[in-house]
């Protein structure tokens, strides 16, 4: 064998040695070797998770999967792009195996596909708050430096909905409700093309509410539902995990006096993009009026005697080949107002104006 081909040694055994030179750091020669991927995600994973307490889950002895890294192997299963479930969680049982290889009391993991989907259909609910709650204590400590936004912790939130495979369980699980998207009249006959139009409205698709950490740049929390679902009550249920005081901000769709009332009472602010369909009102003497003074209020709420909300109205115009020009409302909390040059800011920040 050549010199050559002794230095391009391949196999197993080779592959081992490299490996335990990228976790050391060296080189064969002693020089310094960027760590193999692997090895980095491993960090990383083992950086997200060390602090959690995962006493919460537990497994049988005979189990061979630890609830830490049941948690990684999900994630990776997730994220992996290989063609099928079963060849995703072949590839991520395979990544945290190497991942785990430090640690001499962790033996080979179980290879059932049917074992591990079980588990993670058990422990799902108790997981998926252990990862959320790592993922944003990382996000707050490691990103200090954007977390703000103005001085205020701003997020903003919208919806998308998303095409899916026509199948039983999707269609079963997506599809629009028939109390909402209504009912054929008893007698009468559907003409091809409306057979036609009502198959094609009857496509499953995801609807998902997202929240931003706008600092960040970062997903901070997710609903998914049907494609009727309304990412107004998807952002109620979600405001429950935003730190205290925060900013929430949001387009045209999410201007109501009950949502807004709802997310004051949960002791954040509000800063929502208007349109021409938003009727504001003026000089109500419901409060202290000073300029840009504004009253949100629908006539349901007057009907039933219920105050108006304050907003403050901001106009913001962007230049460019074209001058746009939008209406923000920024919300009112006692004595508390977002000055007109942060709402501005905040607002940029969110891409709404």
């Amino acid at each position: 064998m050549s010199h050559q081909d002794r230095d391009r040694e391949t196999g197993p055994q080779a592959e081992l040695q490299t490996s335990q030179r990228a976790d050391s750091g060296k080189g064969a020669g002693g020089g310094d070797l960027p760590p193999l991927n692997s090895v980095s995600l491993g960090r990383a994973l083992q950086w997200i998770l060390a602090r959690e307490d995962w006493k919460l889950v537990g497994f049988r002895r005979d189990c061979s999967w630890t609830s830490r890294w049941l948690a990684a192997g999900a994630l990776l299963w997730a994220w992996s792009d290989e063609g099928t479930l079963g060849e995703r969680f072949v590839a991520a049982r395979r990544l945290v195996e190497h991942i785990n290889t430090s640690d001499p009391k962790n033996g080979p993991l179980a290879t059932s596909y049917q074992a591990f989907i079980k588990i993670i259909v058990r422990w799902t609910a108790v997981l998926v708050p252990l990862l959320m709650t790592a993922y944003r204590r990382r996000m707050q400590e490691s990103l200090s430096d954007s977390w703000t936004v103005a001085g205020f912790v701003v997020f903003g939130v919208d919806g998308s909905r998303e095409e899916l495979p026509r199948t039983k369980s999707h269609e079963a699980a997506y599809s629009p409700s028939p109390e909402r998207s209504g009912k054929q009249r008893r007698g009468r006959r559907k003409q091809p093309t409306q057979a036609a139009h009502a198959k094609k409205a009857n496509v499953p698709q995801m609807w998902i509410t997202t929240m931003l950490q706008i600092g960040s740049g970062l997903p901070w929390d997710w609903r998914t539902g049907p494609s009727d679902s309304s990412k107004r009550s998807h952002t109620l249920e979600m405001i429950g995990s935003l730190p205290p005081q925060s900013v929430l901000t949001a387009d045209a769709g999410f201007v109501g006096d009950e949502f807004a009332e709802r997310v004051l009472q949960a002791g954040h602010l509000v800063l929502l993009r208007g349109g021409a369909n938003v009727r504001l009102f003026k000089n109500l003497g419901y409060f202290e009026e000073s300029e840009g003074l504004v009253y949100l209020w629908p006539e349901k709420a007057a009907q039933k005697n219920q105050p108006p909300l304050v907003f403050r109205l901001i106009v913001a115009q962007a230049h460019g080949t074209r001058t746009t020009c939008s209406r923000a409302f920024s919300i009112r909390r006692n004595s508390a107002m977002i000055r007109s040059s942060q709402s501005i800011k905040v607002a940029g920040n969110r891409i709404v104006l």
